[in-house]
């Protein structure tokens, strides 16, 4: 070829790719080609990429490591610790320049920045965490290490409210490996140096690794800001190690689904295939969505696992919310693997998840079923998840449970604490073939109708396999399923502290239950709750006076058990004291042997003894519960039931469709009972009451007996001890987020006190919105707040109260009824 063929194609060229470039950049919505570098194949582009900083010449062929940095005006200083910088999401999230020096010549430095938006530190393909690094003085070969840019446009901003937090701000800026918004790539926030060891394009990215090896970094972020938007990540390995941020909003997630524009209706689905994700970090989250995100997670691994931060490291993470879960869930934990937020979905099949310690498959202050579409939030098949650990399945190493996935076979052991599945704020969870395993709760089902569908399941537990709590008429349905739980299949928290109330469902299912612990054995109750409070809250004091309580107190809406199509055996009990709230039970079909009565509960000491009332639980509060003294989260939702005179929890039971409950009285080792205390018993025709031995039922209310009633089994009528009831008008009490108390009260038109007129069911969050609803013979007037500000709403509750600008005093909401 001649000299002048080759400098004409050359000119040739320069003019087509000016014009190329010219007409990406110059025309609206046209979007422009660029070969992306490494092996990455030819992708579409959103938006131009940020000025990438250089490092500077004359430290080439010199090992180099950070003496200082500099944080952009985003930056927002706490005053969590005496230095917040040592592990904060806003520091890290916000440098914008990095002085360097060469190690052996310390005094001479060089300074790197970005000439726009935040930098992030990329070392032989994985993202590490700038300010870790100058604090280990860690040193860095030439060439292997550089600075990437991106634009830093996407800030989150939001006050702490708990612990050391309170009072100060939580920031946070995006910054991400790959960034898809609106079905095109986000060049100003994809760092393409943390990509070469993978395929990508617009659409998705396989077959690599994905590193990041310091906190406060996201991995890939679909965003469906406008438009529909689908993404998918196949054959992937992704390891991200160091602490997230809020959880609540996919901070540092590896996978993160989100719809960022205001009222869109467009989803961003994330469709995960044969892929592994595996993070360590306190509420460093796996994979998230919010808004109208969707996670279709197929055939993958995906492992959330916990870090030991020390205190200090512990104390300088300010988040918004939660950086452990509640205590007043009995648990502790740190780290949620997967996290649907709002109106977002979780689709999970052929799949294993894990978290080591808080929960597996998370939902968090969803939009309820019955308003997003009847859409499940959580629709799992096929999948094995637990709370402990994962590895490849060792030959001869026993394991809670194994899985096959993509032909690698994984171990599963069970530890730690936490749940598998969660449900709140009404959402619905749908689960198949599902295989769940904890050493605590395999469900928690909280506030609004929260409810959870299992089919064809094995749920193990290694305290309570249910408990719901705040739940106000939500459904917990077990169906030709296996439950095995160490001390109870289901428990439903009501009472004083949050009331609630849940539809059971047992329906031809094989439950196991323990009986090594005396609170053990039970198959459902209704328990006073023994919730701390909210998040923030981590001591709660015992008070468990059910054995004194006195007659008439508020009411809540009735709870109600269906023992379905099987033979079951365990205790049923109904403790609640400080309101009224019944709990029917249903025989249909089945044979039950146990105990079902009225009762009153209480905690017990290490050595077996009631505790003694103002005994204080704790949760942990250092950086890492598993070390040190264990903390009293075990404590929390173990009460040993004792039958007792009906008062204020009544049980109702109905015997149909050919059942049979076979009275076996707790005999002290599992609950204990002389007698069973009935409110109102029905025995249809061709079901039976029986014991193998002599036994008393008391019942308050009615007998309706058509089938058979064994000579063993003696009825006796009862009437409700009346004396010494008082009326204080009080109808429930709860708090907002920042512990400032609430107290609910109804009173009649003259004023005078009438807590059994009404029912209140709420949701406590920055503000605490709440239904109200007159118990029979009563018709509600006027809702009244003392202070702060009351609005009616729509949606799933009809009233908003927001607490007044720096009040901690308590906020009295009056309730005025009428008789109809």
């Amino acid at each position: 070829m001649s000299k002048n063929f080759k400098l004409m194609s050359k000119k040739v060229l320069i003019v087509l790719l000016t014009l190329a470039v010219i007409i990406g950049f110059g025309m609206p919505g046209i979007s422009y080609t660029l070969a992306a570098t490494g092996n990455t194949s030819v992708a579409s582009y959103a938006s131009s990429s940020v000025a990438q900083p250089k490092i500077p010449a004359k430290l080439k062929g010199k090992a180099v490591r950070i003496v200082s940095y500099k944080t952009g005006s985003n930056y927002v200083a706490t005053k969590a610790t005496s230095d917040d910088t040592i592990n904060s999401p806003s520091a890290s999230s916000n440098i914008v320049s990095v002085t360097l020096c060469d190690v052996k010549n310390t005094k001479k430095t060089y300074t790197v920045k970005a000439s726009k938006g935040v930098m992030t530190l990329v070392v032989k393909g994985a993202q590490y965490d700038i300010i870790r690094a100058k604090n280990n003085k860690t040193k860095f070969k030439s060439g292997t290490y550089s600075f990437a840019a991106t634009s830093g446009a996407d800030t989150y901003t939001e006050p702490a409210k708990f612990g050391n937090m309170g009072g100060n701000t939580s920031q946070y800026t995006y910054r991400s490996a790959l960034k898809i918004k609106d079905g095109a790539i986000d060049a100003a926030e994809t760092i393409k140096s943390l990509l070469k060891k993978a395929t990508y394009s617009k659409s998705t990215i396989k077959n690599g690794s994905l590193t990041s090896k310091g906190g406060f970094f996201n991995g890939i972020i679909v965003d469906a800001a406008s438009k529909n938007t689908t993404f998918n990540i196949d054959k992937m390995k992704m390891y991200f190690n160091g602490d997230g941020a809020n959880d609540f909003r996919g901070e540092g997630a590896a996978i993160l689904a989100q719809t960022s524009g205001k009222d869109t209706k467009a989803t961003s689905t994330v469709n995960i295939n044969q892929t592994y994700v595996h993070t360590k970090g306190v509420i460093r989250t796996a994979a998230a969505a919010k808004g109208n995100g969707i996670l279709n997670i197929k055939n993958s691994v995906i492992y959330a696992e916990e870090t030991g931060d020390t205190n200090a490291q512990y104390n300088a993470l300010v988040v918004p919310m939660m950086k452990r879960t509640p205590f007043a869930l009995g648990l502790e934990g740190t780290v949620r693997a997967t996290n649907i937020l709002g109106s977002a979905q979780g689709i999970y099949k052929d799949s294993m998840i894990v978290s080591s310690g808080w929960g597996a498959l998370s939902t968090d202050s969803g939009t309820s079923y019955a308003n997003n579409n009847n859409q499940y939030a959580l629709n799992v098949s096929g999948v094995t998840a637990g709370i402990g650990s994962v590895e490849k399945a060792k030959k001869g190493k026993t394991y809670t449970a194994t899985k096959t996935v993509n032909g690698t076979k994984y171990g599963f052991t069970m530890k730690g604490s936490g749940y598998v599945a969660y449900a709140d704020s009404g959402v619905h969870d749908k689960f198949t073939n599902v295989k769940f395993y904890s050493p605590d709760y395999a469900q928690i089902m909280a506030s609004s109708t929260s409810s959870a569908y299992y089919t064809n399941s094995t749920i193990k537990s290694g305290r309570i396999a249910v408990m719901t709590q705040q739940n106000a008429g939500g459904t917990i349905s077990i169906k030709d399923s296996t439950v095995s739980a160490a001390d109870t299949a289901v428990q439903i928290k009501s009472g004083a502290a949050n009331a609630g109330y849940t539809n059971v469902v047992l329906d031809n299912a094989k439950v196991k239950l323990g009986t090594s612990h005396k609170w053990g054995g039970t198959l459902v109750e209704l328990v006073e709750s023994d919730d701390a409070g909210n998040p923030g809250v981590t001591s709660y004091k015992t008070s468990d006076t059910g054995d004194s309580a006195t007659y008439g107190k508020a009411a809540i809406k009735a709870s109600n058990a269906s023992i379905k199509n099987g033979t079951y055996t365990g205790n049923i009990w109904n403790n609640i004291y400080n309101k009224t709230e019944s709990l029917n039970v249903n025989i249909d079909n089945a044979k039950l042997t146990g105990t079902i009565s009225s009762s009153y509960g209480y905690h017990l000491t290490a050595a077996g003894k009631r505790m003694a009332n103002g005994t204080t639980l704790n949760a942990c509060t250092t950086g890492d519960y598993r070390k040190g003294t264990l903390t009293d989260y075990k404590k929390i939702g173990a009460q040993y039931n004792v039958a007792n005179e009906q008062v204020n929890n009544p049980v109702n039971v109905k015997l149909s469709n050919n059942s049979t409950w076979k009275i076996d009285l707790a005999d002290g080792t599992n609950g204990q009972a002389k007698a069973c205390y009935i409110n109102n018993l029905s025995v249809e025709a061709g079901s039976t009451l029986t014991s193998d031995y002599p036994v008393t039922v008391y019942v308050y209310g009615t007998q309706d007996i058509k089938g058979t009633v064994g000579s063993n089994v003696t009825i006796k009528s009862a009437a409700v001890d009346k004396t010494g009831s008082t009326d204080d008008g009080v109808v429930t009490t709860t708090q907002f987020y920042d512990q400032t108390p609430v107290t609910f009260k109804a009173v009649d038109e003259n004023g005078d006190n009438c807590a059994v007129s009404a029912i209140v069911e709420y949701k406590a969050f920055t503000t605490l919105q709440f239904n109200v609803e007159p118990t029979d013979g009563y018709t509600i007037t006027d809702v009244k707040a003392d202070k702060g500000s009351l609005n009616k709403t729509t949606g799933d509750y009809a009233y908003e109260l927001t607490n007044a600008s720096g009040n901690k005093d308590t906020v009295t909401v009056t309730i005025t009824v009428k008789k109809s």
